[in-house]
């Protein structure tokens, strides 16, 4: 990685903390986008929920000026970023059924694959290319759910996403793909700027638009990185970097649909909502996922080291990790009933 692309991340993040500075001036000035607080909400006050808006808006003119229009795939990337972040902008703004919503996400999806942005490789017998197409389109549209659901609090996603883009920095370096180096870079810079203006107690939200966006991003990162990496990295470490929002979101969704609920209706049993309903606060909360998205993100480098059997039994490891976690909740929610 050069001194130039190393300069380029303390510029970003102070145009991200200036952009969204201003954003929030705009907000309460104007009364737009203002999040007033009701019996979902895990804030007392009202917040503005656009803090998405500069950080699309500076990732993407980033990338046009430092990438451009060289790349058919970050084009790609670009438009399907472009238009989740629409999806999620008219939501934050008119709350979009569920129907239209989940089309949105699924034409976001498919937008990079139409443009070549899709799985080429995933380490199995049979890689036919038409499977790995379906594969990469749930694969995004799962983690632009999966980031939706879990931005709740002050804090989490916005922290976690700044660990995920090193984890998979490195990952890019480790390859040797300086575009999915810059990608990244840009991306944790962006995070970075939006992150102290977001952390408890927060003054910005993301809303719809950041908090898909982002999960979109690091979907379409991660298959940047396994396809021009020579297979040496697939895409299971990525997995484990994501592992703390993909375990919440999946055993929620799970739990809520065995116990016959409305898996995509609004409501607060995930895992970090059930903490902050135990008494914690957002900022304990947030750190234990950050020490979560830090831990999981070491076990990925360690995982593109390692044999076979080591790597079984770190993911064994890991996921035990992420069960006792879920256990703990359990366990506290039964003594505060006690």
């Amino acid at each position: 990685m050069s001194i130039i692309n190393l300069t380029i991340f303390p510029a970003i993040v102070l145009l991200s903390i200036l952009s969204t500075c201003i954003m929030i001036f705009f907000a309460r000035r104007f009364d737009i986008f203002m999040d007033k607080p009701n019996q979902r909400s895990s804030h007392s006050i009202v917040v503005p929920r656009c803090g998405g808006i500069p950080l699309v808006l500076l990732f993407i003119l980033s990338i046009l000026f430092f990438i451009g229009f060289k790349n058919i795939e970050v084009i790609g990337f670009l438009l399907g970023g472009l238009f989740i972040a629409l999806i999620g902008l008219f939501d934050d703004i008119v709350n979009l059924k569920g129907k239209y919503k989940i089309l949105g996400m699924v034409l976001a999806s498919l937008i990079p694959i139409l443009f070549g942005l899709k799985l080429n490789y995933l380490g199995l017998i049979m890689n036919n290319q038409f499977v790995l197409g379906v594969l990469s389109l749930i694969w995004i549209y799962g983690m632009i759910n999966a980031f939706n659901f879990m931005d709740g609090i002050d804090g989490l996603i916005g922290g976690v996403s700044v660990i995920f883009s090193f984890f998979m920095l490195l990952l890019a370096v480790i390859s040797g793909n300086s575009l999915a180096i810059m990608i990244s870079l840009v991306l944790m810079a962006v995070c970075a700027g939006f992150l102290l203006l977001n952390f408890n107690p927060a003054s910005i939200f993301l809303g719809d638009i950041g908090s898909m966006f982002l999960g979109y991003s690091f979907a379409l990162l991660s298959i940047m990185i396994v396809n021009q990496s020579n297979n040496y990295i697939s895409i299971y470490p990525f997995f484990l970097i994501l592992a703390p929002i993909i375990y919440d979101s999946m055993v929620t969704f799970i739990r809520r649909g065995f116990e016959g609920k409305n898996v995509i209706k609004a409501h607060r049993e995930h895992l970090y909502q059930r903490l902050i309903i135990n008494g914690y606060s957002h900022r304990r909360v947030s750190i234990i996922y950050y020490v979560l998205s830090l831990f999981f993100g070491l076990a990925a480098v360690f995982y593109i080291k390692i044999t076979l059997l080591p790597k079984i039994v770190l993911v064994l490891f890991c996921l035990f990790i992420l069960v006792g976690f879920s256990g703990l909740v359990r366990v506290l929610e039964k003594n505060k009933n006690a």
